[in-house]
């Protein structure tokens, strides 16, 4: 593995700092392209931490699909709107900082990582040759576009995440079906 580093100035410690403030979750790492930024953290997301005894069962409320935790959790839990507002955080973040934010969630594991990275893409199949030193992922014609992303952010985004992190070069493929 290559391994991400980047050098932590001011502006760099404050949208970090904002990120976790937004979201409760710290990068690992971030970077900035094409004026959006670009953040990648744990493999998956926090589970909350709650105490037993310290939370009652969720109550429903009949017009609202949304559980509403009536007791308070342990000092410095994850409460259930902080988990399932992360869109929501990621989207007001990005208002704040007046960019458009990219999250992928990282992995040790090329091919999980790929996955995380094309997350709503239908992948065919994702093929590595540490020859050659390249990821080939196959997607579905209809899916092109999507895997490419607007302007090709996404796959440049991918390129360069595969490049730094593993040293691998990402060449996407798609196929009529």
């Amino acid at each position: 593995m290559v391994g991400l580093m980047m050098e932590i100035g001011e502006n760099e410690f404050y949208i970090m700092n904002e990120f976790e403030r937004f979201t409760h979750i710290m990068p690992k790492f971030f970077f900035e392209m094409e004026g959006n930024y670009v953040f990648l953290i744990e493999g998956r997301f926090p589970q909350p931490k709650i105490m037993e005894g310290s939370r009652r069962e969720p109550e429903r409320d009949a017009g609202n699909r949304e559980q509403q935790f009536t007791s308070y959790a342990p000092a410095g839990a994850f409460k259930a709107q902080q988990l399932f507002g992360f869109p929501r955080q990621v989207a007001e973040l990005g208002k704040r900082l007046n960019k458009n934010i990219v999250v992928v969630l990282d992995s040790s594991d090329p091919e999980t990582f790929i996955r995380n990275l094309f997350k709503n893409v239908n992948l065919l199949n994702i093929n590595i040759d540490p020859a050659q030193k390249q990821v080939h992922v196959n997607v579905a014609e209809r899916d092109r576009s999507l895997a490419i992303g607007r302007g090709g952010y996404r796959i440049k985004v991918g390129k360069k995440l595969l490049k730094d992190k593993f040293g691998y070069d990402l060449m996407l493929h798609y196929t009529m079906i």
